[in-house]
């Protein structure tokens, strides 16, 4: 009896930590490193984000983590219903920062958000669309209002994968940005698109075309 007892249990267990979700494993995985969670309403996208309060001396520079592409496709050919990564290596690396100064990791628009939050979300924004004008604007209004509440003047951008190309295309257009970050960024999307035989991404802005935009930000 006890041997099935022990049996049940260990199947109820497991059976909870399958129904967990990649929000709710983000969650806890940035609260564990002193991370609350945020969210940015802007005009067209609402953002989710986790935050980490610096020291008091030194909130002059905000550093801002952008995640990658997220769980875009789920076959070659089939785009995934829901953009939420499964393993959110943005967030790592922001909990991986030593800094003393604040520290805000930016989901990709359409990640995480439930509910109402999921306005304008459409495949085609993390497909074609994924780098699209309205959605750097959407990651630069974010951006501005999470400098507003922790009071910074500069920032520091690092993306990982298709968040470096987010982050090039914001730095692009700011003057705030003191260093630009990238870890396995996508920065040419025109050559990567070709390098792996798949179609561009007719309906965004490409990287490396934004080298020498004026700041408008």
């Amino acid at each position: 009896m006890q041997s099935k007892l022990a049996t049940l249990t260990l199947f109820l267990i497991f059976l909870a930590g399958c129904s967990t979700t990649p929000r709710e494993t983000t969650l806890h995985l940035a609260k564990s490193s002193g991370f609350t969670e945020v969210r940015f309403p802007t005009e067209q996208f609402t953002l989710y984000g986790q935050f980490r309060h610096g020291d008091r001396e030194a909130r002059k520079t905000l550093r801002i983590y952008i995640e990658g592409d997220g769980h875009a496709w789920s076959t070659r050919t089939r785009p995934s219903g829901d953009p939420t990564p499964r393993d959110p290596v943005g967030l790592r690396l922001a909990m991986a920062d030593p800094s003393h100064d604040p520290i805000l990791y930016l989901a990709r628009q359409c990640q995480f958000v439930t509910g109402s939050d999921l306005r304008n979300c459409s495949a085609k924004y993390w497909t074609s669309a994924r780098l699209a004008q309205e959605i750097i604007g959407s990651l630069g209004a974010g951006i501005n209002k999470a400098k507003a509440t922790c009071g910074a003047k500069r920032i520091i951008l690092v993306g990982f994968s298709g968040g470096g190309g987010a982050a090039a295309l914001l730095a692009a257009r700011r003057t705030d940005v003191i260093f630009l970050g990238t870890v396995a960024g996508n920065l040419d999307t025109d050559a990567w698109a070709k390098l792996h035989g798949i179609s561009p991404l007719a309906e965004s802005l490409n990287p490396i075309s934004g080298a020498h935009h004026h700041p408008s930000y």
